[in-house]
C-alpha cells in the first residue's frame, strides 16, 4: 500500500474514534509526519481532525494553533485544498472563533483582529455572513457594548 493511501486509512480511522485524549494525541502524530514526509494534499484534512478532536474532545485551548496552521496552510497553498477542506475550514472557524472569547487571556485586540479575519476570509470566499454576525453580535454581548443591540439585529437580519 503506498503512503498516501496509508495515510488516509488512518484519518478515516482516527475520525470514527472516540473524541478524548487518545484520538488527540494520535492524530497529532499523524499531522506531525504529514507536516514532515506529507502527502502535502492530506494537511488540510489531518488539521480538520486534530482542530475537532480537541475542540469536542474538552482540550479546546489546543485547538488554537493547529488551526492557526491551518488557515496559513490555506493561505499559502489554496490549490491543495478539496472544496470539503474549505468547507470544512470555514465551518471550524465559526466555532473556533467563538470559543476564543471564552479564555480571558485572548486579548481584546486579537480577538477583534479575528473577527475582521473572519469576516475578509467570507466576504472573499462569497460565503454568506450570518456565522460572522453572530459572532460579532455574540463578542458585543459579552463587552457589554452599546453596540450590542444593532449587533443582534445585523445578526438577524442578515440572510
Amino acid at each position: 500500500m503506498d503512503w498516501t493511501r496509508a495515510v488516509v486509512l488512518e484519518l478515516d480511522e482516527l475520525e470514527r474514534a472516540p473524541l478524548g485524549i487518545a484520538r488527540s494525541a494520535a492524530v497529532e502524530q499523524v499531522v506531525r509526519r504529514i507536516e514532515t514526509e506529507g502527502p502535502a494534499g492530506l494537511l488540510a484534512r489531518g488539521y480538520a481532525n486534530l482542530v475537532r478532536s480537541y475542540v469536542w474532545g474538552g482540550e479546546v485551548e489546543k485547538a488554537f494553533v493547529p488551526f492557526t496552521r491551518w488557515l496559513r496552510h490555506y493561505d499559502e497553498h489554496p490549490e491543495l485544498f478539496t472544496p470539503d477542506d474549505s468547507e470544512s475550514m470555514f465551518w471550524s472557524f465559526r466555532w473556533m472563533v467563538s470559543r476564543c472569547m471564552d479564555f480571558p487571556q485572548v486579548p481584546f485586540e486579537q480577538i477583534e483582529a479575528t473577527l475582521a479575519d473572519m469576516e475578509r476570509r467570507y466576504a472573499v470566499a462569497g460565503l454568506a455572513m450570518d456565522a460572522v454576525r453572530l459572532d460579532q453580535f455574540h463578542w458585543a454581548w459579552l463587552q457589554g457594548s452599546p453596540e450590542t443591540e444593532q449587533k443582534y439585529w445585523e445578526w438577524v437580519r442578515t440572510p
